[in-house]
Protein backbone atom coordinates (compact mmCIF):
# COMPACT_ATOMS: atom_id res chain seq x y z
CA UNK A 1 0.00 0.00 0.00
CA UNK A 2 2.93 2.37 1.16
CA UNK A 3 4.60 1.68 -2.40
CA UNK A 4 1.26 2.72 -4.34
CA UNK A 5 0.86 5.71 -2.65
CA UNK A 6 4.33 6.40 -2.94
CA UNK A 7 4.06 5.78 -6.72
CA UNK A 8 0.77 7.96 -6.79
CA UNK A 9 2.25 10.75 -4.84
CA UNK A 10 5.26 10.94 -6.90
CA UNK A 11 2.82 11.16 -10.37
CA UNK A 12 0.82 14.04 -8.92
CA UNK A 13 4.21 15.61 -8.76
CA UNK A 14 5.12 14.87 -12.01
CA UNK A 15 1.51 15.79 -13.53
CA UNK A 16 1.55 19.17 -11.92
CA UNK A 17 5.16 19.90 -12.48
CA UNK A 18 4.86 19.30 -16.37
CA UNK A 19 2.53 21.15 -17.00
CA UNK A 20 2.28 24.51 -14.57
CA UNK A 21 5.16 26.99 -13.69
CA UNK A 22 8.34 28.14 -14.95
CA UNK A 23 11.40 25.65 -15.78
CA UNK A 24 13.32 24.83 -12.94
CA UNK A 25 17.10 24.03 -13.14
CA UNK A 26 19.39 23.16 -10.63
CA UNK A 27 23.43 23.25 -11.01
CA UNK A 28 25.62 21.13 -8.55
CA UNK A 29 29.19 22.63 -7.72
CA UNK A 30 31.35 20.15 -6.78
CA UNK A 31 34.85 21.81 -7.42
CA UNK A 32 35.42 25.17 -8.43
CA UNK A 33 36.57 23.92 -11.89
CA UNK A 34 33.34 22.73 -12.89
CA UNK A 35 31.57 25.48 -11.70
CA UNK A 36 33.63 27.62 -14.23
CA UNK A 37 31.89 25.40 -17.14
CA UNK A 38 28.63 25.99 -15.40
CA UNK A 39 28.95 29.66 -15.02
CA UNK A 40 29.10 30.34 -18.61
CA UNK A 41 25.44 28.50 -19.37
CA UNK A 42 23.94 30.08 -15.36
CA UNK A 43 24.94 33.80 -17.20
CA UNK A 44 22.53 33.06 -19.93
CA UNK A 45 19.63 31.41 -18.64
CA UNK A 46 19.44 33.66 -14.83
CA UNK A 47 16.66 36.21 -15.89
CA UNK A 48 15.29 34.15 -18.94
CA UNK A 49 11.27 34.21 -18.93
CA UNK A 50 9.89 30.87 -17.53
CA UNK A 51 13.15 29.76 -15.86
CA UNK A 52 14.01 29.74 -12.41
CA UNK A 53 17.75 28.77 -11.65
CA UNK A 54 19.38 27.33 -8.57
CA UNK A 55 22.55 26.25 -7.56
CA UNK A 56 23.78 23.84 -4.96
CA UNK A 57 26.90 21.71 -3.63
CA UNK A 58 27.35 18.08 -4.06
CA UNK A 59 27.17 17.44 -0.16
CA UNK A 60 26.31 19.83 2.89
CA UNK A 61 28.85 22.21 3.69
CA UNK A 62 29.41 25.67 4.61
CA UNK A 63 29.04 28.29 2.41
CA UNK A 64 32.23 30.33 3.50
CA UNK A 65 34.08 26.72 2.82
CA UNK A 66 33.59 27.14 -0.85
CA UNK A 67 36.29 28.77 -2.56
CA UNK A 68 36.23 29.81 -6.40
CA UNK A 69 38.60 31.74 -7.66
CA UNK A 70 36.78 34.17 -9.73
CA UNK A 71 35.04 36.97 -7.96
CA UNK A 72 32.15 37.30 -10.61
CA UNK A 73 31.68 33.47 -10.38
CA UNK A 74 31.60 33.47 -6.47
CA UNK A 75 28.68 36.10 -7.03
CA UNK A 76 27.05 33.86 -9.45
CA UNK A 77 27.03 30.94 -7.38
CA UNK A 78 25.85 32.63 -4.04
CA UNK A 79 23.15 34.67 -5.96
CA UNK A 80 21.80 31.34 -6.94
CA UNK A 81 22.52 29.41 -3.80
CA UNK A 82 20.26 26.76 -2.26
CA UNK A 83 21.30 24.53 0.72
CA UNK A 84 21.49 21.27 -0.96
CA UNK A 85 19.36 19.49 2.30
CA UNK A 86 16.47 21.65 0.80
CA UNK A 87 17.54 21.69 -2.67
CA UNK A 88 16.85 17.64 -2.44
CA UNK A 89 13.76 17.89 -1.56
CA UNK A 90 12.12 20.28 -4.00
CA UNK A 91 10.80 19.91 -7.60
CA UNK A 92 13.29 20.26 -10.27
CA UNK A 93 13.54 19.85 -13.92
CA UNK A 94 16.71 19.07 -14.16
CA UNK A 95 19.46 18.66 -12.51
CA UNK A 96 23.13 19.24 -13.83
CA UNK A 97 26.30 17.86 -12.97
CA UNK A 98 30.12 18.53 -14.09
CA UNK A 99 31.15 14.87 -11.78
CA UNK A 100 29.45 11.90 -10.71
CA UNK A 101 28.60 13.51 -7.22
CA UNK A 102 26.47 12.67 -4.23
CA UNK A 103 23.95 14.70 -4.79
CA UNK A 104 20.58 12.95 -5.48
CA UNK A 105 17.33 14.92 -6.39
CA UNK A 106 14.38 12.64 -3.49
CA UNK A 107 11.67 13.73 -6.47
CA UNK A 108 11.52 13.04 -10.47
CA UNK A 109 14.18 15.23 -12.16
CA UNK A 110 16.06 14.67 -15.51
CA UNK A 111 20.31 14.30 -14.54
CA UNK A 112 22.07 16.25 -17.07
CA UNK A 113 26.13 15.88 -17.11
CA UNK A 114 28.15 18.46 -18.69
CA UNK A 115 31.79 18.20 -19.62
CA UNK A 116 34.31 20.43 -16.53
CA UNK A 117 36.83 19.86 -19.53
CA UNK A 118 37.22 19.73 -23.06
CA UNK A 119 38.40 16.56 -23.41
CA UNK A 120 37.56 12.63 -23.98
CA UNK A 121 39.08 9.83 -24.57
CA UNK A 122 42.33 10.53 -22.71
CA UNK A 123 41.98 9.32 -19.64
CA UNK A 124 38.85 7.64 -20.17
CA UNK A 125 36.44 7.87 -22.98
CA UNK A 126 32.83 8.59 -20.53
CA UNK A 127 30.93 6.29 -22.52
CA UNK A 128 29.78 5.23 -18.49
CA UNK A 129 28.76 8.68 -16.99
CA UNK A 130 26.55 8.91 -20.47
CA UNK A 131 24.67 5.48 -19.34
CA UNK A 132 24.67 7.09 -15.99
CA UNK A 133 23.03 10.17 -17.26
CA UNK A 134 19.48 10.90 -18.81
CA UNK A 135 21.45 13.79 -20.65
CA UNK A 136 24.45 14.45 -22.29
CA UNK A 137 25.65 18.13 -23.00
CA UNK A 138 28.55 16.83 -25.18
CA UNK A 139 31.58 18.70 -27.44
CA UNK A 140 30.45 17.80 -30.60
CA UNK A 141 28.69 15.30 -33.08
CA UNK A 142 31.81 13.60 -33.18
CA UNK A 143 32.26 13.02 -30.10
CA UNK A 144 28.32 11.47 -30.06
CA UNK A 145 29.71 9.58 -33.41
CA UNK A 146 32.40 7.78 -30.96
CA UNK A 147 30.11 6.81 -28.46
CA UNK A 148 27.00 5.48 -30.34
CA UNK A 149 29.95 3.11 -31.87
CA UNK A 150 31.39 2.02 -28.76
CA UNK A 151 27.71 1.79 -27.16
CA UNK A 152 25.40 0.97 -30.38
CA UNK A 153 21.52 2.30 -29.41
CA UNK A 154 22.94 4.39 -26.32
CA UNK A 155 20.91 7.31 -27.47
CA UNK A 156 17.79 5.80 -29.06
CA UNK A 157 15.63 5.45 -25.78
CA UNK A 158 16.37 6.41 -22.97
CA UNK A 159 19.60 9.03 -23.16
CA UNK A 160 19.79 12.05 -24.94
CA UNK A 161 23.10 13.91 -26.29
CA UNK A 162 23.22 17.01 -27.07
CA UNK A 163 26.24 18.77 -29.18
CA UNK A 164 26.72 22.18 -27.03
CA UNK A 165 30.48 22.32 -27.18
CA UNK A 166 32.42 23.08 -24.00
CA UNK A 167 30.85 26.64 -22.48
CA UNK A 168 34.01 27.51 -20.00
CA UNK A 169 35.86 28.15 -23.54
CA UNK A 170 33.90 30.68 -24.69
CA UNK A 171 35.61 33.80 -23.97
CA UNK A 172 38.58 32.84 -25.48
CA UNK A 173 36.98 31.40 -28.60
CA UNK A 174 35.75 34.72 -28.84
CA UNK A 175 39.42 36.24 -28.62
CA UNK A 176 38.12 38.61 -25.22
CA UNK A 177 41.89 38.91 -24.01
CA UNK A 178 44.26 41.30 -24.91
CA UNK A 179 48.09 39.40 -25.73
CA UNK A 180 49.90 42.72 -25.21
CA UNK A 181 48.12 43.73 -21.56
CA UNK A 182 48.57 40.41 -20.38
CA UNK A 183 52.21 40.61 -20.34
CA UNK A 184 52.81 43.95 -20.25
CA UNK A 185 51.37 43.40 -16.49
CA UNK A 186 53.66 40.22 -15.74
CA UNK A 187 56.62 42.50 -16.58
CA UNK A 188 57.30 40.91 -19.99
CA UNK A 189 58.20 42.23 -23.31
CA UNK A 190 55.34 41.53 -25.36
CA UNK A 191 57.31 41.43 -28.80
CA UNK A 192 58.92 38.45 -27.61
CA UNK A 193 57.45 34.99 -28.69
CA UNK A 194 56.07 33.50 -25.62
CA UNK A 195 55.42 30.23 -24.75
CA UNK A 196 53.09 28.31 -21.90
CA UNK A 197 54.36 25.81 -20.47
CA UNK A 198 51.39 22.81 -19.18
CA UNK A 199 50.99 20.38 -16.98
CA UNK A 200 48.64 18.06 -15.80
CA UNK A 201 48.95 16.77 -12.33
CA UNK A 202 48.89 12.96 -12.68
CA UNK A 203 52.16 10.29 -13.33
CA UNK A 204 53.04 10.30 -16.52
CA UNK A 205 52.41 14.35 -16.65
CA UNK A 206 55.03 16.96 -17.60
CA UNK A 207 56.05 17.76 -14.49
CA UNK A 208 55.50 14.87 -12.88
CA UNK A 209 58.23 13.70 -15.31
CA UNK A 210 60.13 16.14 -15.43
CA UNK A 211 60.06 18.60 -12.26
CA UNK A 212 61.26 22.39 -13.22
CA UNK A 213 63.22 21.04 -16.45
CA UNK A 214 61.03 21.98 -19.20
CA UNK A 215 61.08 25.52 -17.57
CA UNK A 216 64.67 25.75 -17.08
CA UNK A 217 65.86 24.57 -20.56
CA UNK A 218 63.38 26.77 -22.01
CA UNK A 219 64.61 29.73 -20.06
CA UNK A 220 68.03 28.92 -20.44
CA UNK A 221 67.66 29.00 -24.70
CA UNK A 222 66.55 32.63 -24.41
CA UNK A 223 64.74 34.87 -27.27
CA UNK A 224 61.49 34.12 -25.93
CA UNK A 225 59.08 34.40 -22.48
CA UNK A 226 58.41 31.56 -20.67
CA UNK A 227 55.46 30.88 -18.77
CA UNK A 228 54.62 27.68 -16.55
CA UNK A 229 51.33 27.12 -14.89
CA UNK A 230 49.91 23.77 -13.95
CA UNK A 231 46.96 21.67 -12.38
CA UNK A 232 46.24 23.40 -8.84
CA UNK A 233 46.68 20.07 -6.96
CA UNK A 234 49.93 20.20 -8.16
CA UNK A 235 50.92 23.04 -5.73
CA UNK A 236 49.70 21.86 -2.14
CA UNK A 237 48.68 18.13 -2.72
CA UNK A 238 46.97 16.10 -0.32
CA UNK A 239 44.58 15.41 -3.85
CA UNK A 240 45.10 12.95 -6.30
CA UNK A 241 47.44 11.32 -4.04
CA UNK A 242 50.52 13.99 -4.06
CA UNK A 243 52.15 14.22 -1.00
CA UNK A 244 52.48 18.05 0.20
CA UNK A 245 56.48 17.61 0.75
CA UNK A 246 56.69 16.76 -2.95
CA UNK A 247 54.56 19.37 -4.03
CA UNK A 248 56.29 21.88 -2.06
CA UNK A 249 59.94 20.87 -3.79
CA UNK A 250 58.31 21.19 -7.19
CA UNK A 251 57.13 24.93 -6.02
CA UNK A 252 60.41 25.80 -5.04
CA UNK A 253 62.38 24.56 -8.08
CA UNK A 254 60.23 26.27 -10.50
CA UNK A 255 60.09 29.66 -8.14
CA UNK A 256 64.23 29.36 -8.13
CA UNK A 257 64.03 29.41 -12.03
CA UNK A 258 62.07 32.53 -12.33
CA UNK A 259 64.36 33.95 -10.04
CA UNK A 260 67.14 32.96 -12.38
CA UNK A 261 65.65 34.55 -15.63
CA UNK A 262 64.01 38.35 -16.01
CA UNK A 263 61.86 36.55 -19.09
CA UNK A 264 60.40 33.72 -16.65
CA UNK A 265 57.45 33.73 -14.64
CA UNK A 266 56.34 30.83 -12.76
CA UNK A 267 52.38 31.60 -12.36
CA UNK A 268 50.79 28.58 -10.38
CA UNK A 269 47.20 30.78 -9.16
CA UNK A 270 46.25 32.48 -12.31
CA UNK A 271 43.13 31.03 -14.88
CA UNK A 272 44.73 29.13 -17.62
CA UNK A 273 42.74 30.97 -20.50
CA UNK A 274 44.19 34.35 -20.11
CA UNK A 275 47.92 32.86 -20.36
CA UNK A 276 46.88 30.57 -23.41
CA UNK A 277 45.89 34.13 -25.24
CA UNK A 278 48.71 35.10 -24.59
CA UNK A 279 51.35 32.51 -25.61
CA UNK A 280 52.37 32.13 -29.16
CA UNK A 281 53.26 28.28 -28.63
CA UNK A 282 51.89 25.92 -25.93
CA UNK A 283 54.05 22.90 -24.53
CA UNK A 284 51.51 20.32 -23.06
CA UNK A 285 50.99 16.66 -22.27
CA UNK A 286 47.68 14.80 -22.60
CA UNK A 287 45.69 17.55 -20.73
CA UNK A 288 42.71 18.50 -22.25
CA UNK A 289 43.75 22.07 -21.85
CA UNK A 290 45.86 21.84 -25.53
CA UNK A 291 42.11 21.12 -26.78
CA UNK A 292 41.30 24.93 -26.03
CA UNK A 293 44.57 25.65 -27.45
CA UNK A 294 44.16 24.05 -30.65
CA UNK A 295 40.36 27.26 -30.67
CA UNK A 296 43.79 29.57 -31.70
CA UNK A 297 45.19 27.80 -34.44
CA UNK A 298 48.71 28.29 -33.30
CA UNK A 299 51.37 25.52 -32.36
CA UNK A 300 51.59 22.71 -29.90
CA UNK A 301 54.70 20.87 -28.57
CA UNK A 302 53.34 18.14 -26.85
CA UNK A 303 54.81 15.87 -24.59
CA UNK A 304 54.22 12.22 -26.26
CA UNK A 305 55.30 9.95 -22.96
CA UNK A 306 55.94 6.71 -24.33
CA UNK A 307 54.26 5.11 -21.31
CA UNK A 308 51.10 6.48 -21.27
CA UNK A 309 47.81 5.18 -23.15
CA UNK A 310 45.11 7.23 -24.26
CA UNK A 311 41.48 5.40 -24.01
CA UNK A 312 40.29 5.66 -27.25
CA UNK A 313 43.45 5.12 -29.82
CA UNK A 314 41.32 7.55 -32.39
CA UNK A 315 42.05 11.02 -29.63
CA UNK A 316 45.54 9.48 -29.66
CA UNK A 317 46.03 9.82 -33.09
CA UNK A 318 43.94 13.61 -32.85
CA UNK A 319 46.76 15.13 -30.53
CA UNK A 320 49.45 13.06 -32.68
CA UNK A 321 48.44 15.03 -35.63
CA UNK A 322 47.80 18.30 -34.16
CA UNK A 323 51.30 18.84 -32.51
CA UNK A 324 55.19 19.02 -32.41
CA UNK A 325 56.12 15.64 -30.36
CA UNK A 326 58.91 15.22 -27.99
CA UNK A 327 59.35 12.46 -25.76
CA UNK A 328 62.59 13.40 -23.69
CA UNK A 329 63.87 16.18 -22.17
CA UNK A 330 66.38 16.59 -25.15
CA UNK A 331 63.84 17.41 -27.79
CA UNK A 332 62.00 19.93 -26.60
CA UNK A 333 63.99 22.92 -27.42
CA UNK A 334 63.96 21.99 -30.82
CA UNK A 335 60.80 20.64 -30.82
CA UNK A 336 59.50 24.52 -29.79
CA UNK A 337 61.96 26.23 -32.15
CA UNK A 338 60.64 23.97 -35.69
CA UNK A 339 57.06 24.60 -34.43
CA UNK A 340 57.48 28.50 -34.24
CA UNK A 341 59.45 28.49 -37.35
CA UNK A 342 56.53 26.39 -39.14
CA UNK A 343 53.46 27.53 -37.57
CA UNK A 344 50.83 26.04 -40.21
CA UNK A 345 52.61 22.80 -40.34
CA UNK A 346 50.43 21.15 -38.03
CA UNK A 347 47.33 23.15 -38.68
CA UNK A 348 44.61 20.58 -40.63
CA UNK A 349 45.38 18.35 -37.21
CA UNK A 350 43.90 21.37 -35.21
CA UNK A 351 41.32 21.81 -37.28
CA UNK A 352 40.42 18.21 -36.32
CA UNK A 353 41.03 18.62 -32.83
CA UNK A 354 38.81 21.78 -32.87
CA UNK A 355 35.67 19.76 -34.65
CA UNK A 356 36.36 17.09 -32.49
CA UNK A 357 36.33 19.08 -28.52
CA UNK A 358 34.45 22.42 -29.65
CA UNK A 359 31.09 22.60 -31.46
CA UNK A 360 30.03 25.73 -31.50
CA UNK A 361 33.04 28.10 -30.05
CA UNK A 362 32.26 30.91 -28.59
CA UNK A 363 28.37 30.51 -28.27
CA UNK A 364 28.89 26.86 -26.07
CA UNK A 365 26.88 28.78 -23.39
CA UNK A 366 24.07 29.87 -24.99
CA UNK A 367 23.62 26.92 -26.94
CA UNK A 368 23.93 24.32 -24.07
CA UNK A 369 21.48 27.25 -21.89
CA UNK A 370 19.03 27.09 -25.11
CA UNK A 371 18.75 23.43 -24.96
CA UNK A 372 18.12 23.45 -21.63
CA UNK A 373 15.10 25.99 -21.71
CA UNK A 374 14.15 23.60 -24.54
CA UNK A 375 13.95 20.27 -23.09
CA UNK A 376 11.71 22.22 -20.68
CA UNK A 377 9.42 20.98 -17.79
CA UNK A 378 10.49 17.35 -18.82
CA UNK A 379 11.80 15.68 -15.51
CA UNK A 380 11.48 11.63 -16.51
CA UNK A 381 12.76 9.42 -19.11
CA UNK A 382 9.39 7.80 -19.36
CA UNK A 383 7.40 10.66 -18.69
CA UNK A 384 5.42 13.22 -20.59
CA UNK A 385 7.88 15.35 -23.01
CA UNK A 386 10.73 12.76 -22.83
CA UNK A 387 9.62 11.99 -26.35
CA UNK A 388 10.28 15.69 -27.40
CA UNK A 389 14.11 15.62 -25.85
CA UNK A 390 14.87 12.44 -27.75
CA UNK A 391 13.50 14.24 -31.15
CA UNK A 392 15.48 17.51 -30.26
CA UNK A 393 18.21 15.07 -29.38
CA UNK A 394 18.69 13.60 -32.34
CA UNK A 395 18.89 16.88 -34.50
CA UNK A 396 22.69 16.96 -36.59
CA UNK A 397 23.36 19.89 -35.03
CA UNK A 398 22.93 21.83 -31.75
CA UNK A 399 23.14 25.55 -32.26
CA UNK A 400 20.46 28.17 -31.09
CA UNK A 401 18.71 29.12 -33.88
CA UNK A 402 17.92 25.50 -34.49
CA UNK A 403 16.43 24.78 -30.98
CA UNK A 404 13.33 27.46 -30.94
CA UNK A 405 9.80 25.96 -31.56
Amino acid sequence: MGGRLLAAARGADDWLATRLGPTRVLFVLSDGYGFSCQAEVIRHLAGRPGVVVATTTDRPRPVDEIVLADPQEATLFRAHYQDPRRAAWRKWHMVVDTHRSAFYPKRHALRLFMHHGPGFGILGAKVAVAEEFDGFLGLSAIQRGIFERLRPGLFDQRHAFFAVGFPKDDPFARNTYDRVAILTNLGLDPRLPTLLITSHWQAGATLRCFRAAPFARLAEAGGWNVLQTGHPWLWRGRRGGLEPAWCEALVAELRAVEQRFPHARFLPDLRVEPLLAAADLLVADHSSVMTTYALRDRPIVWFDNPEFEFALPEIETIYRAATHPFTEIDGLVAACREALAAPAARAAGRRLMRDTFHANPGAAGSVAAAVIEAIGRCCRVDGRGWARVLALSQRPDHRRRDLAG
